[in-house]
């Protein structure tokens, strides 16, 4: 499970039975996902790879940008 292996407190919360049941639908499609806190990047990346074709932006109060990637822009703001 992404969810596994990212290290993401989603599976924690019980949040990935959701997450798959809405968004299965839309795995391939080209999307911008916008992601509202970082952490440590863990769903920003999580995301990235059950997102294939989509653009992962996000927010956060503090500078994140050392987890940008190809499909990851962070934005610092609150």
């Amino acid at each position: 499970m992404l969810a596994f292996k990212h290290g993401t407190g989603k599976l924690d919360h019980g949040y990935m039975k959701h997450y798959e049941r809405h968004f299965a639908p839309l795995r391939k499609k080209r999307l911008k996902i916008l992601e509202i806190g970082v952490a440590k990047g863990c769903s920003v990346r999580m995301w990235q790879e059950y997102f294939p074709n989509s653009m992962i932006f996000a927010i956060d109060i503090a500078n994140k940008e050392e987890y940008e990637e190809n499909q990851i822009k962070i934005f610092q703001g609150s």
